[in-house]
């Protein structure tokens, strides 16, 4: 609801990683939108400035030494041009029923009941088979404005799309994360189960729409993870 406890998987330079070990070359990523994972599976809103602030500067710094004597890659924008276009023309055209209000309201509800504070095995199942349902219903939504500039409509109905493919990520990875963590916390498995999940959760969205998961270890160093108590 606030914000996701996850992002861009990045290094301490901003650097976005390609998986669990490399990195995509020219691809940087810092603030909100990145992950360094210094807060591990907690994440309050004071520590949230972190990523802005420090590695946000980091970043930069890195960026610019990494852009010194470079030339802009060469790129023809028409093909990327060409696809928002049919994009949104296809939005424009399609004769739905449905308003992005009424599908947002339910995938915020779905979010909230199937993967809330307290979660389970049956529970997310559920809230995955609902997403996907949600998911297709985005085929059929309509739109009342087809203004060229400034339509806030077509604008919601893009992020919609791209809020669901984060809620089914959240979602796909907690219920194969099986044991309590932070602020994840599952009524079937209320332990915290180092041997098999001290490690991160990186997710890929494929082609179909899918989520596959794979997992990147913790490197410990000075600190060693600690339970939350307060």
């Amino acid at each position: 609801i606030h914000y996701s406890m996850g992002g861009i998987p990045t290094n301490t330079n901003g650097q976005v990683r390609s998986g669990s070990d490399g990195l995509v070359d020219g691809f940087f990523a810092a603030g909100e939108s990145a992950c360094v994972s210094v807060h591990g599976a907690n994440r309050l809103g004071s520590n949230a400035l972190l990523e802005c602030v420090v590695y946000g500067r980091r970043t930069g710094a890195t960026l610019a030494e990494y852009v010194k004597g470079r030339s802009l890659p060469p790129l023809n924008e028409s093909s990327f041009l060409a696809e928002a276009e049919r994009d949104r023309a296809r939005l424009f055209e399609q004769p739905g029923e449905c308003r992005i209000d009424t599908i947002r309201r339910k995938f915020q509800d779905c979010m909230t009941e199937y993967c809330g504070v307290y979660r389970t095995q049956e529970l997310m199942s559920q809230g995955l088979e609902q997403l996907a349902e949600l998911r297709s219903q985005l085929q059929t939504v309509r739109l009342d404005d087809r203004g060229q500039r400034w339509n806030t409509e077509l604008t919601e109905a893009w992020e919609l799309r791209n809020l669901m493919t984060v809620g089914s990520a959240i979602m796909t990875g907690a219920l194969h994360r099986k044991e309590s963590r932070g602020a994840h916390s599952r009524e079937d498995y209320q332990g915290r189960d180092d041997a098999n999940f001290l490690r991160h959760t990186l997710a890929y969205l494929q082609d179909d729409d899918a989520i596959e998961l794979a997992y990147r270890p913790v490197v410990i160093n000075r600190f060693e993870p600690k339970e939350r108590k307060y």
